[in-house]
């Protein structure tokens, strides 16, 4: 990832001579061929990272690639409209929340969220209080989910409206939020329907 704070703190922990800056093998046609490829493909800004990275990767491997290779390529569960007013993210940190929060600036969403009790979930949804109109929250039976009564304190403490999910309605646009379990969740019982 291209912050300076990671690349410190590699080069800290392995020193120059082990740790390789990928992004710096991308020459400028490159880059602006990938770039092209998320403008006309309408894939999130974020995910350029996430491509200029894969193709750095493959050069350095010597491993013949050209940015046309990544047209048409699937980011399955990464900002994925499955349908006009749904999209489902399975980012569930902060760095997910901040990009999440630059793609639909200036909107509205319901949020439909759950999330394990592992993550900074104050700081996730305190990074996207701007653009929620509400939480849904989707119930997930398994051991490492929050504890929805921790869930509900923490929103309570964001002034952040919530409800338990139980249907779509097609004129609320929706962000599917949280682990692949959430996402999972909510695509066999929910939207496969």
């Amino acid at each position: 990832q291209k912050f300076k704070e990671v690349e410190n703190m590699a080069l800290k922990m392995f020193g120059s001579d082990r740790v390789i800056l990928f992004y710096n093998l991308i020459d400028d046609f490159e880059n602006k061929q990938l770039i092209k490829i998320i403008k006309e493909e309408e894939k999130p800004k974020f995910l350029l990272d996430n491509l200029q990275l894969a193709y750095s990767a493959l050069k350095y491997l010597n491993i013949k690639i050209k940015p046309e290779h990544f047209k048409l390529c699937s980011f399955f569960g990464r900002m994925q409209k499955i349908d006009q007013n749904i999209t489902i993210d399975v980012g569930h940190n902060v760095l997910a929340a901040q990009a999440i929060l630059s793609e639909y600036k200036g909107k509205k969403i319901n949020l439909i969220f759950n999330t394990f009790a592992d993550k900074d979930v104050f700081c996730v949804l305190k990074t996207l209080k701007p653009i929620i109109n509400q939480v849904d929250i989707l119930k997930i039976n398994n051991q490492r989910i929050i504890d929805q009564k921790d869930l509900k304190n923490i929103m309570k403490t964001l002034n952040i409206r919530y409800n338990v999910f139980r249907s779509i309605n097609s004129n609320i646009t929706y962000l599917v939020f949280g682990s692949f379990a959430v996402a999972e969740k909510f695509i066999k019982e929910y939207y496969a329907k």
